[in-house]
């Protein structure tokens, strides 16, 4: 079965690609616990298997994501930084903010300049 059929499925329609060490993690809506199994097969699959140097994550498009979601981003980022590769945000949407800062994951998350990626996106 492909992945994007896989992808259709699980409600996952998020979107990894590699290029030249660099990670875009683009994440889409809904970024739920629906979602986060494919999810993660998906970061292990091309984030373990290639030699990357930074992981960029653009979250603009996200309008609501629930503590499954956030943990596995949480997990992202720790792996991130255990293995010295950069975990930075190229937008977030005010949902990821929000939903980080309920459950006090802001600083794990790396969002300390999440108001700056947000003005970008408005």
């Amino acid at each position: 079965m492909s992945d994007a059929v896989n992808r259709a499925k699980s409600g996952h329609k998020s979107h990894i690609r590699v290029k030249d060490k660099r990670a875009l993690l683009q994440l889409e809506s809904p970024l739920s616990i629906a979602s986060v199994s494919q999810l993660k097969k998906e970061l292990l699959q091309k984030l373990l298997s290639k030699d990357v140097s930074e992981i960029r994550v653009d979250g603009a498009a996200v309008n609501s994501a629930d503590t499954a979601s956030l943990q596995l981003l949480c997990s992202l980022s720790s792996f991130a930084k255990s293995k010295n590769i950069g975990f930075t945000w190229t937008a977030v949407s005010s949902a990821i903010v929000d939903a980080a800062a309920m459950l006090d994951l802001s600083g794990t998350l790396n969002l300390g300049t999440a108001n700056e990626k947000m003005a970008e996106v408005n």
